[in-house]
């Protein structure tokens, strides 16, 4: 049976309004909140969302993000006037983040909620981590990390050295002609990524380099989270420079994570095992 529905719209600290989709009871004591990746959309857990919600009191909320899509649009409240922001996963500033899950909690609260759970995918993790180490809410209980990879690794693992090495170079050179928001050249960038948010995904000194599996370095951001986290891999991950246990090997030895899981699902997004996946976070769940 498909969950009940409603379309919303929320705004974050900082006055953006997002849209999403609220799953479940008009109020819920015990609230899910969906953080997608990079270059998605709310759409992308759907399946996971859809099952949680069956489980009585259960509410869920799924939202775009200001990372959603390539390049997107929302809109802002500055004094009495509404103006459209240029965002997208090409343009958006990755500290922002915080802001745009801090008013889906507070969404959440005018719903009733008395726990939330955070449940991040993909670059979604970063996210949820980087609101974690910011003084979040009291009502954020936990949170679950699908598929969490450094985009760092991912992206070494895709090209080259030196062309690795020249696309820093090019974005740095925008960034000093205070260009930050300016396109990479497709030849070096075949999907839409400005310089800033190149540098941010991609290089060890960045503030989104949170796991640091691929670098040694301390993850002094994931060390500060004081709640408890699940992080979950897929086995057949795509996206992936290392084979999952490897993945679930690092996180387990982290103080923060409390619980390491591999699912037998054949990409990146889960797509096959939604219902493992939901049995996985209604387990970690049940534990807070």
């Amino acid at each position: 049976m498909r969950a009940l529905s409603t379309l919303v719209t929320f705004e974050t600290p900082d006055r953006c309004l997002l849209q999403g989709v609220w799953l479940g009871p008009a109020q819920a004591s015990n609230v899910y909140i969906f953080i997608h990746g990079l270059y998605s959309n709310l759409f992308s857990q759907m399946a996971v969302a859809e099952l949680l919600v069956q489980k009585k009191g259960v509410g869920v909320l799924v939202f775009n993000n200001r990372g959603h899509g390539y390049v997107s649009k929302v809109r802002k409240q500055v004094g009495k006037k509404v103006k459209t922001l240029m965002v997208g996963a090409a343009h958006e500033v990755f500290s922002e983040s915080k802001h745009d899950i801090a008013g889906a909690v507070a969404f959440a609260k005018l719903r009733d909620a008395k726990r939330v759970v955070l449940v991040g995918h993909s670059t979604g993790s970063q996210k949820s981590v980087w609101y974690l180490a910011h003084k979040p809410d009291s009502l954020v209980y936990g949170a679950v990390l699908l598929a969490p990879l450094s985009d760092y690794a991912g992206m070494r693992k895709e090209i080259s050295l030196v062309q690795y090495q020249k696309t820093v170079a090019v974005a740095r050179a925008l960034i000093h002609t205070k260009k930050p928001h300016a396109l990479l050249p497709e030849t070096l960038s075949p999907i839409p990524c400005d310089a800033q948010r190149w540098l941010s995904l991609y290089t060890l000194e960045s503030q989104e380099e949170i796991f640091t599996y691929a670098s040694g370095k301390i993850p002094r951001t994931l060390n500060t989270v004081k709640v408890p986290l699940l992080a979950v891999f897929s086995r057949k991950d795509q996206y992936a420079d290392r084979p999952a246990e490897e993945l679930a090997s690092w996180f387990a030895a982290q103080e923060t994570v409390c619980g390491v899981e591999i699912v037998d699902a054949s990409d990146h997004g889960f797509s096959d095992a939604a219902g493992k996946v939901t049995k996985m976070i209604q387990t970690f769940t049940s534990t807070l």
